[in-house]
Formats: C-alpha cells, sequence, structure tokens
C-alpha cells in the first residue's frame, strides 16, 4: 500500500514541501493525482482548504491522532496505513487528506465540518430543502387532485359526507390544510412547552442511587441525516395511522362523523374516514413523540445499575418508551394495512380514488416532513431555552464515558474469582 500511495500522491508529495505553515495559501488540490469518482474530486476541491486548516488547528489543541479515532471510530482502520505514513513524514498533511477523502469520502469531510457552525448549517440545508420539495410536491398534487382531478358529483351531496365545513371537495381541501396547520402550529407550540414539563418529570423520577446528566451530541450530516429524519417521518406517520384506523373502527364515532349524510356508513373500518381523522390523531401523536425527541437529541441520559454486572450503564431518557412506540407503530401499521386493503378492494370506487387510497400511507409520512425538520432544525434552539432549567434542577453536567478494554489471562478472571495465594 505504501508504493502504491507514493505513486498516486508524488505531486503531492512536492507540494507539501514547498508549502509553508507561516505563509498559508491557498491549495485547491486541482493537480492532485488520486483514484476517486467525480464526486471526490468535487470533495477535495471544495472542502479541501478548509479541512486543512481545521487539521492544522487541531494539531495546536490537541492530538489529531486521537481526534480522528474518536470521530471516525472502526472507520479508522481504513486509513491506518495512509496515517501512518503521515506520522513518519513520509507524506505531508494535504497527501494524507487527498488519501483520507478518496478512501472514505464524505465521511471524512463531515468530522471537520462539524468543528464549523457555518458549513454545518449549509450542508442540513441541502437535507431540509430536499424533505420539503418532497412535501411540496404531494401538497401540489392533493390540492390539485381534491380540486379538479377527484371524481365526484358535488351538487348531489351540497353538505358533504361528514360534519366538516363544505361539500365533498371543500371537505378534502379542509383536511389536507388542516394537515399543515397541525403540523407547524402543533409542533411549534409542543416543542417550546413540553420539553421543561418532561425535564421536570424526568428529574423527578430519578432514584436516589442513579445520575441524571447529558451525553455528548453529534451533528448529523449527509445520509445520517437523511436516515434520521426519514426514520422519524416514518414513526410518526405509522403511529398516525394506526391511531387513525383504530378511531375509523368504531361506529359511535363514524355515525357522529357521517351525521350530515348517515347513508355513507357502508364499510367498517371507514377508509374514507380514517384518512379525514388523520390530521386530528396527529395531535396526540406529536404530544408523545416530540418531547422524547427533544430529550434524546440533546442527549440527557440517566445511568442504570445492572444486578450481576460491575458496571453501570447510560441511557438516554425516554429511549426505552421510543422503542416500544417503534415497535407498536411498525407492526401495528403492516397488520392494519393488510386489513384496511381487504377492506378497500370490496369497495367500488373510480381506479384514481383507489390509487389515492393505496398512497395515503405515503402521504402520512411525506406530510411529518416538516414536522421532524423543524424539530432537527431547532435542537440549539431547546439547549438553550432549557439552560436555566438545567441550573435549576442541578443537571446542568455531562457524563464522560471512557470505556477501556483489558485482556483476560485466567479463567478465573472471567469467572469473578480474585486468586489468593495462602501463606504456611
Amino acid at each position: 500500500m505504501a508504493e502504491k500511495l507514493k505513486d498516486d500522491f508524488m505531486y503531492s508529495k512536492q507540494q507539501d514541501k514547498s508549502f509553508s505553515s507561516e505563509k498559508k495559501e491557498k491549495l485547491k488540490y486541482k493537480n492532485f493525482k488520486f483514484l476517486g469518482q467525480k464526486r471526490i474530486y468535487k470533495l477535495i476541491l471544495k472542502y479541501g482548504d478548509f479541512v486543512r486548516d481545521k487539521m492544522r488547528e487541531i494539531e495546536k489543541e490537541q492530538v489529531l491522532e486521537i481526534f480522528l479515532k474518536t470521530e471516525l471510530g472502526t472507520y479508522f482502520h481504513k486509513i491506518d496505513g495512509v496515517w501512518g505514513q503521515y506520522r513518519e513524514g513520509k507524506i505531508g498533511i494535504n497527501s494524507l487528506i487527498v488519501a483520507s477523502i478518496n478512501i472514505l469520502g464524505e465521511k471524512y469531510v463531515d468530522i471537520f465540518l462539524r468543528q464549523s457552525l457555518d458549513v454545518l448549517k449549509e450542508r442540513k440545508r441541502h437535507v431540509y430543502l430536499a424533505f420539503i420539495t418532497m412535501f411540496g410536491a404531494f401538497f401540489a398534487f392533493l390540492v390539485l387532485y381534491f380540486s379538479i382531478l377527484m371524481p365526484i358529483d358535488t351538487s348531489s351531496k351540497p353538505e358533504g359526507n361528514f360534519i366538516f365545513p363544505g361539500d365533498e371537495r371543500i371537505e378534502w381541501l379542509f383536511t389536507i390544510v388542516m394537515a399543515l396547520v397541525v403540523t407547524f402550529a402543533g409542533t411549534s407550540l409542543v416543542s417550546l412547552i413540553f420539553p421543561r414539563i418532561t425535564l421536570r418529570i424526568y428529574t423527578k423520577s430519578v432514584k436516589k442511587n442513579q445520575l441524571l446528566g447529558f451525553l455528548p451530541t453529534q451533528h448529523l450530516l449527509g445520509p445520517a441525516l437523511y436516515r434520521k429524519l426519514l426514520s422519524r417521518a416514518l414513526v410518526i406517520g405509522f403511529l398516525i395511522f394506526n391511531f387513525s384506523y383504530t378511531l375509523s373502527s368504531q361506529l359511535l364515532y363514524i355515525s357522529f362523523m357521517r351525521s350530515v349524510n348517515p347513508s355513507g356508513i357502508t364499510l367498517i373500518p371507514d377508509p374514507e374516514l380514517m384518512i379525514q381523522s388523520m390530521w386530528m390523531v396527529a395531535i396526540p401523536s406529536v404530544l408523545i413523540i416530540v418531547p422524547i425527541w427533544v430529550m434524546m437529541d440533546i442527549g440527557l441520559a440517566r445511568t442504570r445499575k445492572v444486578r450481576g454486572v460491575d458496571t453501570e450503564f447510560y441511557n438516554l431518557t425516554g429511549s426505552k418508551t421510543y422503542k416500544f412506540i417503534k415497535g407498536y407503530a411498525g407492526i401495528g401499521f403492516f397488520y392494519n394495512l393488510s386489513l384496511i386493503l381487504f377492506v378497500w378492494s370490496t369497495d367500488a370506487v373510480p381506479v384514481i380514488r383507489n390509487v389515492v387510497r393505496l398512497i395515503s400511507p405515503l402521504i402520512v409520512i411525506v406530510f411529518m416532513f416538516p414536522l421532524v425538520i423543524l424539530i432537527e432544525n431547532n435542537n440549539e434552539v431547546f439547549k438553550r431555552k432549557l439552560w436555566n432549567k438545567l441550573k435549576n434542577y442541578d443537571i446542568n453536567r455531562k457524563f464522560n464515558v471512557n470505556i477501556s478494554v483489558e485482556t483476560i489471562d485466567t479463567r478465573e478472571e472471567l469467572l469473578g474469582i480474585k486468586k489468593v495465594k495462602l501463606s504456611n
């Protein structure tokens, strides 16, 4: 590998020799030879100088190797050979950057971008824009469908099918508008009030042998941030679907909601009412999940002692409850979806209406995108607003978790037995 790197980065070594830390000049990496795709080349052109400056700052303040091992974790072994050459002085910092980005791509760049708030916000905005664009496309499609494309005769039922205002078209437009209102207004209100209440509850529930504090958190970027936001949208979307399905299976609720047109009660669970009710059940779903997300995002954790093991564990507050919610949301969604698909198959409606029914779970998930983005974007705001509360509750402290590994030499050590030599 050493010979290969020498060939690939010959030009970069010459640049390193002529580079002076006292007279730093912009180095654009345009002539570097490396094994990679255009994506890697663009990363180097865009972030090469930034990464180099950050690496030099870290070298002055702390040990660069420790920083890389901590931030990269198990990925560090992939650049271990390159790092060894840099440590021995065989290649310079520019060669190290090019090689590391070539091997790890955005993974290497991102650990330094987290050190810059401006760059961090820019990278996150790209992710937010992708989700908002998808939400906007779905919202525009629904407005077009319910305004023009939906095959109904509003003159035959001027009061519509449900107790909502207007005819059938107005009812559906009212539903999607209310979904948007609940998403923004509900989330904003809950995220401002409930985290403080939740923090107080967690503080009061801590036992005498437990500690409450904070674990260091990381700013996610790129694919990791996409996965986080999509996962959260799926969980709350599935939860809303389950709640709405259960509600639309109750005859009393169906009779009340369809009181303006009782003859419309033909199916139980009621598929149309299930979709109409989703914006309402979104309110309790937000009340349940958003405070948990906020506490997890700021890193609030508590210690836990497990019997039979001589150590303590750290759990993010609400993580157990959230695991239960995810399990219920996932299993319940697929079970309820299979039942509702059977119900829909027995209902004779136009094809385009069935298509909208089938994609209704996807619509619910996409409508949760603004919610998860709002929570993620306001993480720092939540931390600042909770700061005074943390001091009042005396939990303005963080956990420093260091895991050390020791080799077990004897069977007695594994069994937890100390061998004592008795004197005669």
